[in-house]
């Protein structure tokens, strides 16, 4: 299933130069995590700020280092159409900043715009995967029943206290697991 949503990364990337140009798919991890209220999957960055008490935790996967985690949840795999699913990632990338380099944009923040404007802006970068048939390159995301997906055993904390040496700083795939995921399409009503 990662390579799947890797090439995902990589098209996207390829097909929607302005916005995602400097994605590096190689540097998003991509796994499945627990529910947390609605939320349907969730982004985070690494990159630390000089300026912020607190230090990222550094990840690295097959010795790359990761940029960003995007956190599947529940909602996602139980209560989504395809199309569903591919907004939602889309929405996550959204969130990035468009230098792609660990960070968050801080105008792409909820508190700072309204849900309809992140509707608009996340549809309209979509537009073009959704008016093509792209069916053969989003049939993974239209898939039912059991998928394969990588968990944390031990999850990465958001930030470690920049004065304290005791914690774990350092995660890899040593810490990943096979999870085993049940996929269902949310059904149009009757």
């Amino acid at each position: 299933m990662d390579e799947a949503y890797r090439t995902l990364l990589e098209h996207l990337q390829a097909s929607r130069g302005g916005e995602f140009a400097r994605l590096d798919a190689t540097r998003v991890l991509i796994v499945s995590g627990p529910a947390r209220r609605e939320a349907r999957a969730t982004i985070r960055g690494f990159a630390s700020s000089a300026t912020h008490p607190f230090r990222k935790p550094t990840v690295r996967r097959s010795g790359v280092g990761i940029d960003y985690e995007i956190c599947l949840r529940p909602l996602f795999f139980r209560h989504c159409t395809a199309q569903q699913r591919l907004l939602i990632l889309i929405h996550e990338l959204w969130h990035a900043a468009p230098a792609f380099d660990g960070t968050l944009n801080p105008e792409h923040r909820h508190d700072q715009r309204s849900q309809r404007d992140i509707d608009r802006s996340v549809r309209k970068i979509a537009e073009p995967w959704l008016e093509r048939d792209r069916a053969d390159e989003l049939e993974f995301l239209q898939y039912e029943g059991e998928l394969r997906m990588e968990s944390w055993l031990v999850r990465p904390p958001s930030h470690v206290p920049s004065d304290n040496d005791r914690e774990r700083t350092e995660y890899d795939e040593r810490l990943l697991f096979s999870a085993i995921i049940e996929q269902r399409n949310q059904r149009a009503p009757a």
